[in-house]
């Protein structure tokens, strides 16, 4: 209901931002702007998580922190409507489904692995070298070459005949 809507910084949540653009707003009863979805054509709890998720903050490096997902941005209602939920979705690392004919979302987030190991854990011996000998690391670069010579028709050959073969 968008008599309860507020603009704040949450505003600048891109899951209420993709919601507010798919609900639409209405003027006197009158879709205005926006997609005019239904409310009842969304998940709204994953909604709520998505969102939760974006507000979350963050450390910084520099110190302090911030909300974990906010954008700014502009598009036209002549835009394509995939187009600007998929602009939405890579801003907040997210995807939009389609679970049980009802659209939701769901945004990714990092968490820290958290994993504790003993000596018990261990099949046997290890033997664990974090960097290899310089002589022990392998580049490989491997390729074509298209033998340019009329005769060869353009083939393409291996780079040790190409050495060899070509004059």
């Amino acid at each position: 209901d968008q008599s309860t809507w507020t603009f704040g910084d949450h505003a600048r949540n891109p899951v209420c931002q993709s919601l507010t653009y798919m609900l639409g707003w209405r003027i006197a009863g009158k879709l205005a702007v926006g997609k005019g979805i239904p409310p009842r054509r969304f998940d709204m709890a994953a909604f709520m998580t998505a969102a939760n998720i974006c507000d979350e903050s963050v450390a910084l490096a520099g110190g302090g922190s911030e909300p974990r997902y906010r954008t700014d941005g502009i598009f036209s209602e002549a835009d394509d409507m995939s187009l600007v939920l998929n602009q939405f979705a890579v801003s907040m690392d997210a995807r939009f489904y389609d679970p049980q004919g009802r659209i939701a979302l769901r945004c990714k987030m990092y968490e820290a692995p958290v994993a504790s190991f003993t000596a018990d854990d261990l099949l046997g011996d290890i033997d664990w070298k974090p960097f290899a000998e310089l002589t022990e690391r392998y580049n490989v670069v491997r390729g074509t070459y298209t033998d340019a010579r009329t005769e060869s028709l353009y083939q393409s050959v291996s780079p040790e005949q190409a050495c060899c073969d070509l004059p």
